[in-house]
């Protein structure tokens, strides 16, 4: 039975249909679960963790994201994304990281396909969501004020509101 579903009119209704998207979404399963988690120290500051999530997309490209938060005060109830355009720490603005929030940097590769696009965001977005200390939380996943709004964003998000995402829900782990 379809979803009943508002796309816009910048995209194609097609990329709001949940047939569309569960075969794919179905190659995420686990994903997130196989993330190496590396440590930053050389990024972080004063009590500011900084890490790196390193894992592999759908089709086995690697993704890579930066996450900023303070352990301090808990989990996040908020998770401001950020889509730097350099590869190296100089584009992070961790001075900017607030105590409510976790800061996610993701690295994209803008020459992939739209819809690979969309299966790395919510990946990447997994992952976060199965780091420790964040498991088991739903944080607001919002845009960091000044940043452009990519379509995989508009996208992903869609589906992770519409529940269309739970098969590539981050478990429990032991």
């Amino acid at each position: 039975m379809p979803v009943n579903s508002t796309p816009t009119n910048l995209f194609h209704p097609l990329l709001f249909e949940p047939s569309y998207w569960q075969e794919r979404l179905a190659k995420l399963s686990g994903r997130a679960r196989r993330m190496m988690i590396v440590p930053r120290p050389d990024l972080g500051h004063g009590g500011l963790e900084v890490v790196e999530l390193l894992l592999r997309s759908h089709d086995d490209v690697r993704l890579r994201g930066i996450v900023a938060f303070w352990p301090i005060a808990g989990p996040p109830r908020r998770v401001r994304l950020h889509w730097p355009l350099q590869t190296d720490a100089s584009e992070l603005d961790l001075d900017s990281v607030t105590v409510e929030a976790a800061d996610l940097y993701l690295y994209r590769d803008p020459d992939r396909r739209l819809e690979d696009r969309v299966l790395d965001f919510l990946c990447l977005i997994c992952g976060a969501k199965g780091m420790p200390g964040v498991r088991g939380t739903v944080p607001t996943i919002c845009l960091a004020a000044g940043q452009e709004t990519p379509d995989e964003y508009r996208i992903g998000k869609a589906l992770l509101e519409r529940g269309w995402c739970s098969s590539i829900e981050v478990e429990e782990g032991p």
